[in-house]
């Protein structure tokens, strides 16, 4: 199966994700607010009963079957992740379950990948449109020969 983003910003977003929320149903909401829909999400009756990371995972893979591959939710969260600055001061400081150093850095990490990913397709797109300059530059020396050759 194709993936809508390459698998390393895949698991830094999962990652992310873990770090910045603690109880599940923030995790949902998350989900949510990037506009995954019931298809893609579970009823609570069964995310209860699984770990945060079994959530993400289910989530990310009902997302890859869509026909579109998710690609709108995946771009969603990717934009508010690498935006994130809101750390909840009950589950950062008061209970000290999450911590905020570890979110900042897995947050700096994903901005990097994306950086190096949006990086390669320049340059990628860059080359096809040199190789597209090159075969319309060949196109017209034929037709440029063939004009000079059949006026002869």
């Amino acid at each position: 199966m194709v993936n809508t983003f390459p698998k390393d910003i895949m698991d830094c977003m999962k990652g992310c994700i873990l770090s910045i929320f603690g109880p599940k149903k923030d995790i949902v909401d998350f989900f949510q607010k990037s506009g995954c829909t019931q298809r893609e999400l579970m009823p609570e009756s069964e995310y209860r009963d699984l770990h945060r990371v079994e959530i993400i995972e289910r989530v990310f893979s009902n997302l890859e079957k869509r026909n579109d591959l998710g690609i709108g939710q995946f771009r969603d969260m990717l934009k508010r992740l690498t935006e994130w600055d809101y750390f909840d001061p009950y589950y950062f400081k008061k209970i000290n379950k999450l911590d905020e150093v570890e979110v900042k850095r897995n947050i700096m990490h994903l901005k990097q990948l994306q950086e190096i990913r949006d990086h390669k397709i320049k340059q990628e797109r860059q080359r096809q449109e040199e190789m597209e300059k090159k075969r319309k530059n060949i196109n017209m020396h034929k037709r440029i020969e063939r004009y000079f050759s059949e006026s002869i």
